[in-house]
């Protein structure tokens, strides 16, 4: 057997368990359940199936979930990975294997040389246990799901048999659609039912209630699984613990077939086209329905706010057609517009779902000479590589390389810009529309010359990606660093407050300035947790410092003021798609609501997202390092820790220095190349933890705890007790979730880590006497 790797056998000495990884690194996996709006108060279980989670108010929409399970890595060491998806959100994969790697190399890398073999051993014993007892929950959890469906499939078709046929509903009424296929309850309806919610088989659950309109949902057996119910109002369930994936109710009609998410959308769609359509209850559910029924060619999309409509068309992979006003389905736009109009549009052409660009590149000036491309000679009819039996080009990707090189067009992937770059001869008009300009350029030139063009972006991307070009490590490469340091120079163009240790400064900065290199250099894997962060009075040129990082033509690789809320994609976006990124408002947004989301988001090393030019959601490797500059002295307000927020006190900055910055970034490259680290270890964390406690907003809970128990002499008498108890020695009668996380913070920075107990979780804390706290 191959030896274990030095990391290995640190990971077999720090985490004897794969659980101990998790409860480790539990508060990142609660940021990372943030970032997509839930809430996980306790450690997720790794069983392979779906569970579901509140939102971070601690309501259970049931919009939320997690999957965990265990994965086991080439180097043999097992980890806990944890799925978080939420509707309309991007789904956040965790697996903690990165943070357990920088904080080994924090210590150097070392492990004991002790009785390796044996650790490993029992090691690989532990999580061959862990993993066995994982894949027979996981295997059970299946098995009760199953039993549950076939339980909610049964007593769904025992009421719908004994429904009768909708002669008419209040709810068809008001929506303005006829019945099809549709049944109406005549008496409740009760059944043994599996509830998620509570874990446990309800002896007696509603199935459907009197008066309530049913919509069978079946398969392409035509077996009924599940229906879902309407009452008058408007209220829609589904039979507890049943199937919906892949599930739908067919309106029969004639010419193309449609998919819609709700009933009365796809009655609507029927009555303005004729056509069939298929109820697919949900957009989450429109691309197992489009699996399951090849003949469906268009879909009826619902324009929702949070996109859901949107994303649930694309990942169905069919044209789709989508009211113009957000809010709105097909069904609303006809009781706004009419059905005659809302006819016309679903015949207008249907494109596949295309979003709207952003952002372009500057030309190489001179580059290109002032000809028309149209002008110059065409590509030779025998000389195309994929030709049709009657000499035709096709439609392939390397029929478009040849015509790009026969015009001299060249594409490029810009992996930091997550951009295409397209140059052709006699480029023209504003940096705006750039790419689109020269993608409609390629397309007009495919017609000229008789090659179909509609694949034309996605083999434009395909094309570039096999030619990737990197813009910041060009502009740090284009000169080998010369031995002259720089960084000294660039050091004394901050002007720190009094009293600031200038060498803590020079610390943070290096390791920022490290981080950006590393953000461009590595090929994937570059996580970063560090902001640096200058605080200071207005005006005071902070935001100018970053500019001046980087010479006039580069600063769009900057991004200054990116307001970041990683719900937004649109915000997202923008943000990674700069090397160098500036936190807008720093201060207002680290609200409480705000900070677990923005800390997920920063931890990221990969962002998932839709450029315009690509079919579907791409992973993209995270190339960008963040900065913040804030005004006020007292901006942080994370009780969980602020070791994120680099802070640097400044009273000004000297932003128009003269370094060449070109070789101050070839300098620190030299510093990567060298292994130097680019983030803080456990001691410099404690250290930035004590400077950035002068900039936390004032907390009465800690102040008070403080007060009473943070003044103890060495070697005064303890005893143990919890958190809520202390409080209430304090005067919290009623202590809140708030404050008791606040207590929880300050008694582990006073006095270290609290022991678990069946009592629960004790701080050794100073005891008071009469007379005197201690």
């Amino acid at each position: 057997m191959k030896a274990p790797s030095r990391f290995a056998v640190w990971v077999s000495e720090r985490y004897p368990s794969p659980l101990d990884a998790l409860a480790a690194y539990f508060e990142d996996a609660q940021a990372a359940a943030a970032s997509v709006g839930a809430l996980l108060e306790s450690m997720p279980a790794l069983d392979g199936a779906w569970h579901k989670l509140p939102n971070l108010a601690g309501r259970n929409e049931q919009d939320r979930s997690y999957k965990g399970e265990l994965v086991t890595d080439r180097d043999g060491t097992v980890w806990p990975s944890v799925t978080f998806t939420a509707l309309g959100r991007e789904g956040i994969y965790w697996k903690p294997r990165d943070l357990a790697f920088q904080e080994w190399r924090s210590t150097g890398g070392q492990s004991s040389a002790d009785d390796n073999g044996a650790r490993m051993a029992e090691y690989r014993r532990k999580a061959a246990e862990l993993q066995a007892q994982a894949e027979a929950d996981k295997a059970a959890a299946e098995d009760q799901k199953r039993e549950a469906q076939e339980a909610a499939a049964m007593a769904a078709t025992e009421a719908w048999e004994a429904a009768t046929p909708c002669a008419g509903h209040a709810y068809l009424t008001r929506k303005g659609v006829q019945a099809h296929g549709l049944r109406v309850v005549s008496a409740d309806h009760h059944a043994r039912l599996w509830s998620d919610k509570l874990g446990k088989w309800l002896p007696r659950a509603i199935v459907a209630r009197r008066g309530e309109l049913l919509v069978p949902m079946v398969d392409a057996s035509s077996r009924i699984w599940n229906v879902q119910r309407i009452d008058v109002e408007g209220g829609k369930q589904f039979v507890m613990g049943g199937r919906k994936r892949g599930t739908f109710h067919r309106i029969a009609g004639t010419g193309p077939a449609w998919a819609a998410e709700g009933y009365a959308t796809a009655a609507t769609v029927h009555a303005a086209t004729g056509c069939p359509v298929v109820v697919a209850f949900d957009a989450g559910n429109l691309a197992a329905v489009a699996a399951e029924l090849p003949e469906l060619q268009k879909v009826a999309a619902d324009n929702d706010e949070n996109a859901a409509g949107l994303k649930g068309a694309e990942a169905a992979g069919l044209p789709y057609a989508m009211p113009s006003v957000v809010g709105q389905d097909w069904n609303d736009a006809a009781a706004a517009l009419g059905l005659e109009s809302v006819a016309q549009l679903l015949t207008l052409p249907v494109k596949p779902a295309e979003p709207a660009a952003n952002g372009t590149l500057a030309p190489d000036d001179g580059q290109f000479n002032d000809v028309d491309v149209h002008s110059m000679t065409p590509v030779q009819f025998m000389s195309w590589p994929n030709t049709s039996d009657k000499g035709m080009p096709l439609n392939t990707r390397p029929n478009l390389e040849h015509l790009l090189e026969n015009y001299g067009i060249t594409v490029r992937y810009d992996v930091v810009r997550k951009d295409l770059v397209i140059r052709l001869p006699g480029q023209r008009g504003t940096l705006d529309n750039m790419r689109e300009t020269a993608i409609t350029e390629v397309s007009s030139l495919c017609a000229l010359n008789r090659m179909p063009k509609s694949d034309v972006p996605a083999y434009l991307l395909s094309i570039g990606d096999l030619s990737p070009v990197n813009p910041v490590m060009d502009f740090i490469t284009s000169k080998p660093w010369d031995g002259r340091s720089r960084v000294a120079d660039l050091l004394q163009t901050i002007s720190t407050q009094p009293g600031f240790d200038r060498e803590w400064m020079a610390l943070l900065v290096r390791r920022w300035l490290i981080s950006a290199v590393a953000a461009a250099a590595k090929p994937h894997g570059f996580v970063s947790k560090g902001v640096l962060v200058f605080q200071g009075p207005q005006s005071s040129g902070k935001t100018s410092w970053f500019r001046s990082l980087l010479p006039e033509q580069m600063r769009d690789l900057l991004k200054v003021d990116a307001h970041i809320d990683p719900d937004n994609k649109d915000t997202v976006i923008s943000a990674v798609s700069h090397w160098l990124c500036e936190l807008g408002e720093l201060d207002g947004t680290l609200r409480k609501a705000d900070i677990a989301r923005l800390k997920g988001f920063l931890s990221q090393d990969v962002d998932q997202f839709r450029r315009p030019y690509a079919r579907a959601e791409g992973k993209y490797q995270r190339r960008t390092v963040f900065f913040a500059s804030v005004n006020p002295e007292q901006f942080l307000a994370d009780d969980t820790g602020n070791v994120r927020w680099w802070t640097v006190p400044v009273t000004s900055l000297d932003y128009g220095h003269n370094i060449d910055t070109q070789q101050l970034w070839a300098e620190v490259f030299t510093w990567f190349q060298a292994g130097e680290r680019w983030w803080l270890d456990a001691d410099e964390e404690a250290r930035l933890s004590s400077a950035n406690a002068a900039h936390e907003s004032a907390d009465p809970v800690g102040e008070l705890i403080q007060s009473r128990y943070g003044m103890a002499p060495a070697g005064a008498a303890t005893r143990s007790i919890t958190a809520t108890e202390i409080l209430l020695e304090i005067g919290y009668d009623r202590p809140t979730k708030a404050q008791l996380n606040a207590a929880g913070s300050v008694l582990r920075a006073l006095f270290g880590e609290a022991k678990r107990t069946k009592a629960g979780r004790l701080f050794d804390v100073p005891n008071q006497s009469a007379g005197r706290p201690f």
